[in-house]
């Protein structure tokens, strides 16, 4: 069993209020279908930024505890961000990144990558996206993290890992 609380009444800080949108988004995934389950990184983290990136005020905050103190990079355009990601053939293919599992794993310059990918996913209908979260939610013990996003992808979008991605 989860307990998770957090009070936002009253908060007109923007920077604050896309926090809370964050780390919400973290809170109800870890709890839907039974707690805490491994997911991607770029999952969790991509569903987090995507909320809080609806705000009109934001800066974009980390789970990373303190992992990356050098994050000059931060281009507050992430659309232009993944953009140019692919352009140069940056990014990080789905097989990879659905290795890591880890906060710290998934470097900052790559979380337009994983937001953008979330968004796609939504974008494609919430119907799917939850079928595919009840997927990775599903994950047997014996399958590894890959293998299991494998299958939602192809169960909730009907399509491998890397015709999703040439899609995205």
């Amino acid at each position: 069993a989860m307990v998770s609380s957090m009070h936002g009444a009253g908060v007109e800080d923007p920077i604050l209020a896309a926090r809370f949108d964050h780390m919400l988004a973290h809170h109800f995934l870890f709890q839907y279908r039974s707690f805490w389950h491994h997911m991607p990184v770029w999952f969790y983290e991509g569903l987090g930024h995507y909320f809080e990136r609806r705000h009109a005020e934001f800066e974009d905050t980390h789970c990373l505890l303190g992992h990356y103190p050098d994050w000059g990079y931060l281009e507050k355009d992430w659309w232009n961000a993944t953009r140019t990601m692919i352009s140069k053939n940056d990014d990080l293919p789905l097989a990879d990144i659905s290795r890591l599992i880890e906060f710290h794993d998934l470097r900052p310059e790559k979380r337009p990558q994983a937001w953008s990918l979330v968004s796609f996913q939504i974008a494609l209908g919430k119907p799917r996206f939850r079928k595919f979260i009840d997927q990775l939610k599903s994950k047997g013990e014996n399958e590894s993290l890959p293998e299991a996003t494998y299958r939602a992808f192809e169960t909730a979008y009907g399509v491998d890992m890397i015709t999703f991605q040439k899609a995205w």
